[in-house]
């Protein structure tokens, strides 16, 4: 004779999800050092690279920012790397690390401005209009063409 088993634990100990990534940490910590695991904190930005904050795990808190909406962002971004072969707005065919691809479909532009109080050299090149790309070759890549010195570089790629 068998009887129906309740889906969750009974009895007192409850352990919740915080406690439960308290002590992920605090594995990790232990054995990598407290400093070497981190966290991403969103951060008052526009700009790809500087809309994440890099903080340790253990000493930070989350502190969630106002609820914005604001246009998807890749899952990985990376420094820029040139396209080449690009032709069109956004570009029907390209060369991507030494791999050719071709666009199936395309979402934007969304037009990001440098940040006129910070000087960085890598928006020196000005406006930023970006583009979300996915390919006939499998991958959806974040793609920006920078209108006053003409030229395409894919920063970040989408899961």
């Amino acid at each position: 004779m068998t009887e129906p088993l309740a889906p969750q634990q009974i009895g007192e100990a409850k352990v919740g999800q915080e406690d439960e990534f308290n002590d992920l940490i605090s594995r990790l910590g232990n054995r990598l050092g407290f400093d070497h695991v981190l966290r991403f904190l969103p951060a008052e930005s526009r700009i790809p690279e500087r809309s994440f904050l890099t903080v340790p795990a253990a000493y930070s808190e989350v502190t969630p920012l106002p609820f914005r909406k604001r246009p998807r962002r890749p899952a990985m971004i990376f420094p820029p790397e040139p396209v080449t072969s690009a032709s069109g707005h956004p570009p029907a065919r390209f060369r991507w690390r030494r791999m050719s691809f071709t666009t199936l479909r395309a979402a934007g532009p969304e037009r990001i401005t440098p940040e006129w109080w910070f000087d960085d050299p890598a928006w020196r090149s000005g406006v930023r209009d970006y583009w979300r790309i996915e390919t006939k070759e499998g991958p959806r890549l974040w793609l920006f063409h920078t209108p006053m010195a003409p030229a395409w570089a894919v920063q970040g790629t989408f899961l």
